[in-house]
């Protein structure tokens, strides 16, 4: 063989895993001159040599706990491979290994061996020797995932590391060598280990401050150490791991009743039903439970109005304040029950485990469209909000995977967009709420793959398949302050986008239909209102002619204002736009919630409030809804459909533009419009015909 000097080679494994014979036996293969073998029982023992290659020797009689230093090896982005040893023990009890996929699932090699007979040593032996002439041909760097609020302080550590290096010349040569993620996991995992690496730093004091705080805010959200959170994850990424390519015997009484739970949950054939009867229940749960405080702030919004109608002079101020300003945010803030409860059960199924399993089931799926699991967890994200769910999509190694997976995560029904549908499910469909409320996140699951199916046959994204580990971490107990912070985070975003977004465009929206006030229009509302007002002072009434005339005054106000506002600003933009969503069964009202959506979803729902003002001052947005000419529940539900799909809000575009392109945000924003328009009225139009 053809030999490098000064190479180091680590060996390491469990106890009794045969690591001594392991070297025994591969010593000879290699050259005495220019090879060191050593033997660690402690990865924590290894980075500190310096290492040119890492072997772990695995224990087939018992992988779960054999592997589990198996993830932090691969942080550590080394030439890393793995010996299977005792593998006759693992088939002798009618389990079976697939070695090729778990190679693929690790990305590094894997060997089965017999350290006592030699046997397949010489063939792992020419693995080493390629993989140090040629890293890329021998392995592929993968992350194993710690969870959300893990995964944040890791990226932030990282990047003071980064900083630090860039800052200080000594940091670099210091950190030579070093991944940079794997230091950080260890500065929250074990410090005092992770000091062998970084003594002679010069921003060790700010760096291990920095790593102190992040782990005490992590063990107060989580409830547990990190060194646990860590620990437990590695077990998940194994266990996703063997579940993919452990084959077991048809004898599971072994199993605990977690793992026989586990099994279920991940069934193919019964993971999809219990999956989707989870999502009906928090839907269900969500409409139900969120009903009562919702309409305890409408209340609450009608009362504020009627206080500031008798309170304020009549004029443009007093109209932007009502029906611009409490209308408008109303209508928007109206929904913050029904968020929270959202998030709350949502919180629970992350925390718990249960969304690592839902991913899990969605792997193969991800696989039939030419990705991989790991690029359903930014597409779950993506459901709270598709700017952050953008960014995670970071992790995906493979630039192609990546940039298919940020154009997929505009499908997904963002937070913004649930007041909308909240608003028209309830006035359309109060007898199939949750239903209504799923078919529109599965139809957005849908198109996402069939867009990935049709993007995956093009000259660009046209590659081989990589496969990646599921993780399948512990199922956790939630805690409530973790929960409670996740909530706080969404109601937090949710508050801030209404007291900046959404009041502006409420009272940009309010000022477009309240202006120009033509006097010729209402010319004659105005004389027999007067009039009206003439007969209650003049006094030769009785009081109900009084109240009849009070209620006269009303709906002549309101047929008045009515008048003007179909010559508004925004009455002439919206009968612009209707050559082109007339088809969508849209109305110029409907037009202009589908501009004003532009910036933020939530707006549509103040547009509306705006818009679709009560016919008298009992009734209610879904009653003043259900009787427009207009709406009905099928344009309702294309209307849903068009705000699921079209244009992404400005912040999502400028995060896919920042992170690919401005092609491919160029790209979003055309596609989007004209697939939300074409479905829509494929709704629209065969439902016309079918009803």
């Amino acid at each position: 063989m053809e030999t490098a000097k000064n190479t180091r080679i680590v060996v390491t494994g469990s106890a009794n895993s045969g690591k001594s014979a392991f070297c025994d036996c591969i010593r000879p293969l290699f050259p005495d001159n220019g090879f060191e073998w050593i033997e660690v029982s402690d990865p924590e023992d290894i980075l500190p040599l310096h290492p040119d290659a890492i072997v772990q020797v695995v224990d087939c009689r018992d992988l779960d706990e054999s592997m589990v230093i198996t993830p932090q090896l691969i942080d550590m982005h080394q030439n890393l491979a793995l010996a299977l040893n005792y593998y006759d023990k693992l088939t002798a009890t009618d389990h079976n290994l697939d070695t090729k996929q778990l190679s693929r699932l690790l990305g590094t090699p894997v060997h089965v061996i017999n350290a006592l007979t030699g046997s397949g040593i010489s063939e792992l032996a020419n693995t080493i020797e390629k993989s140090l002439h040629d890293h890329k041909q021998q392995s592929r760097h993968i992350h194993v995932e710690y969870g959300r609020d893990t995964e944040e302080a890791i990226l932030e550590l990282r990047h003071a590391l980064i900083d630090s290096r860039h800052k200080h010349p000594q940091s670099e040569e210091i950190l030579k060598g070093v991944s940079m993620r794997h230091l950080a996991i260890r500065l929250l995992e074990n410090p005092h280990r992770a000091m062998r690496l970084m003594q002679d730093l010069p921003d060790l004091e700010e760096i291990e401050k920095k790593a102190s705080l992040l782990r005490n805010k992590l063990e107060r959200e989580l409830g547990e150490s990190v060194a646990s959170i860590i620990h437990e994850n590695r077990h998940g990424f194994i266990h996703g791991a063997l579940e993919k390519t452990l084959h077991h015997s048809d004898d599971n009484s072994d199993h605990t009743t977690l793992e026989k739970i586990d099994s279920v949950l991940t069934n193919r054939w019964l993971g999809f039903p219990i999956l989707i009867g989870i999502l009906y229940l928090v839907f269900q749960c969500t409409f139900s439970l969120g009903s009562h405080p919702q309409q305890w702030i409408a209340n609450g919004i009608d009362l504020l109005c009627a206080w500031l109608s008798s309170s304020l002079p009549e004029g443009w101020f007093s109209s932007m304040l009502i029906d611009g300003v409490v209308q408008g945010v109303g209508a928007v803030i109206s929904f913050l029950p029904n968020i929270i409860i959202l998030f709350f059960f949502i919180s629970l199924m992350e925390d718990s485990g249960y969304m690592a399993r839902a991913a899990y089931l969605m792997d193969g799926i991800m696989h039939r469209v030419g990705l991989h699991g790991r690029s359903f967890i930014p597409m779950l994200i993506g459901f709270g909000c598709n700017v952050p769910a953008i960014m995670a999509a970071r992790s995906i190694n493979d630039p192609k995977d990546r940039t298919l997976t940020m154009l997929m995560i505009p499908f997904m029904s963002c937070s913004a967009r649930l007041p909308v549908y909240m608003l028209l499910v309830s006035a359309f469909f109060a007898r199939y709420q949750a239903l209504v409320m799923i078919s529109i996140y599965l139809v957005g699951i849908l198109l996402s793959i069939l867009f990935a199916l049709i993007m995956k046959r093009t000259r660009y994204f046209r590659k081989g398949d990589e496969d990646y580990v599921s993780e399948l971490p512990k199922f956790r107990r939630p805690t409530l302050r973790n929960t409670g912070l996740h909530i706080w985070e969404r109601v937090a975003d949710y508050l801030k986008k209404i007291s900046t977004v959404i009041l502006y465009a409420s009272i940009i929206i309010w000022a477009l239909y309240y202006f120009p006030r033509n006097e010729k229009l209402t010319e004659p509302y105005q004389r027999q209102i007067d009039q009206l007002y003439q007969v209650e002072v003049d006094g030769y009434i009785t009081s109900n002619d009084v109240q009849m005339a009070g209620r006269m005054i009303d709906s002549l106000s309101m047929e008045m204002d009515a008048v003007q506002k179909e010559h508004s600003v925004l009455a002439s933009i919206g009968r612009w736009m209707e050559p082109v969503m007339k088809p969508l069964g849209f109305d110029w009202k409907m037009n202009v919630c589908v501009l004003t959506g532009l910036p933020a979803k939530e707006a549509i729902v103040s547009t509306m409030g705006i818009l679709y003002r009560p016919t008298h001052p009992d009734a209610t947005l879904n009653e003043t809804l259900r009787q427009s000419q207009v709406f009905t529940p099928l344009s309702a539900y294309a209307f849903m459909v068009f705000v699921l799909l079209y244009f992404p809000c400005v912040a999502t575009v400028a995060t896919i533009r920042r992170e690919i392109g401005r092609g491919w945000a160029a790209f979003t924003v055309i596609h989007s419009l004209i697939l939300a328009w074409l479905m829509a009225f494929a709704i629209f139009q065969i439902g016309t015909m079918v009803m």
